[in-house]
């Protein structure tokens, strides 16, 4: 694993030897120190070291050096490792050269010379652990902002999901043949109907919404509708039941009813499937009554035969 460098900036050899001898006490093995002989040297140094791939958490530079000020050279190394801390060290800085490594470079700490062996390792110290917290926080919001993508990510999936499963139950809703509706179940007030039930009742989805079936008239027997509610009830499902049903015309139909009641938005609704089954209903009539008919023919027959013998 490659240790993280901490860069010392002098313009005198002496300086920076004892540098190194008080950051080596303060940090031991931990880090790597690097010293460059002014400003320019210590730009070169940080451009190799991070081309190399090294972390950089802590740059200490003096002031008054020959080519470039401490104040001035912080500032670039600010603008190449924003993230970088800052220290400047040195006896002859003056206010404005503070403030402005404070305001351009966010300056960490000015330490004067000669510096204090406690004051100067106790500042590194806190200036590593500053830079540690730092780091800890960007990769947390790095990662918090990962987790929000994903999150965004799979909410939209799911969204479009709901979506498409919601277009295709519309869908199925209006073109299925069979008569279906949405009702309250508190109430019994409509929420939503297709054609196919208002072509069967006659009546618009205009006049058929927010009203009941009772309000429409189109129970013909309430006692058959309160049966429906009891078993819906107790089951909460309901399938093949057979009612009779008044058009809007007054036309009395007969009809199978399958329902079953689902969750809206926290409120019981009820889902009901209902088929036109007059025709059905008189095709069998009337087979039952050419049933009824050949057998009253068949015992006729028989006793006619009985008698003649």
């Amino acid at each position: 694993m490659i240790k993280p460098v901490i860069i010392c900036v002098d313009d005198e050899p002496t300086i920076l030897e004892s540098l190194k001898i008080e950051l080596k006490k303060a940090l031991g093995d931990h880090y790597l120190i690097e010293t460059a002989i002014g400003g320019e040297d210590a730009l070169e140094l940080l451009s190799e070291l991070l081309a190399d791939g090294y972390e950089i958490p802590l740059v200490i530079s003096d002031y008054i050096m020959p080519d470039i000020k401490g104040d001035e050279l912080l500032k670039e190394i600010h603008v190449i490792c924003p993230k970088t801390i800052k220290i400047m060290l040195t006896g002859q800085a003056n206010l404005e050269a503070v403030s402005n490594a404070i305001q351009y470079a966010k300056l960490y700490r000015y330490i004067a010379k000669p510096w204090q062996a406690e004051d100067l390792r106790l500042t590194v110290k806190e200036a590593i652990y500053s830079y540690a917290q730092d780091k800890k926080l960007a990769e947390q919001n790095v990662k918090l902002q990962q987790l929000n993508e994903e999150l965004e990510t799979l909410v939209e999936q799911r969204t479009a999901a709901l979506r498409k499963s919601e277009e295709k139950f519309a869908k199925a809703f209006r073109c299925t043949p069979h008569a279906i509706t949405l009702t309250q179940l508190s109430n019994g007030s409509h929420l939503e109907v297709n054609d196919a039930f208002c072509q069967m009742t006659g009546y618009s989805r205009e006049e058929i919404i927010g009203r009941t079936a009772m309000e429409l008239g189109l129970w013909v027997n309430s006692q058959k509708r309160d049966r429906l509610f009891q078993l819906l009830t107790q089951n909460s499902s309901v399938t093949n039941y057979e009612f009779e049903f008044c058009t809007k015309f007054g036309d009395i139909r007969t009809a199978l009813l399958s329902a079953e009641s689902i969750d809206i938005n926290g409120e019981t609704c009820l889902i009901a499937v209902s088929q036109d089954i007059t025709e059905r209903k008189q095709i069998e009539l009337e087979l039952q009554n050419a049933k009824d008919a050949a057998e009253v023919a068949n015992r006729a027959k028989s006793q006619f035969l009985a008698n003649m013998s």
